[in-house]
């Protein structure tokens, strides 16, 4: 698992992304939020556990979830 910082949410079109240490930003959809997290505007900035993916278009987090 991998951790970071949403940094930067698009409300309107369901996306995201979340700054690392490691990576660049890594892109992440809105379904791929854990049902403890809200898509919406208390997301920016909290820190979160994800897998990482490598799709044709770049890294990619899928199984989003709260960080201890």
């Amino acid at each position: 698992m991998e951790t970071g910082t949403v940094c930067s949410l698009q409300l309107e079109k369901g996306y995201g992304f979340i700054r690392t240490k490691l990576t660049n930003d890594v892109f992440f959809h809105c379904h791929e939020l854990s049902p403890d997290l809200e898509f919406d505007e208390q997301l920016m900035e909290r820190r979160v556990k994800f897998e990482l993916t490598n799709t044709q278009l770049g890294p990619r987090a899928e199984s989003v979830e709260a960080a201890e």
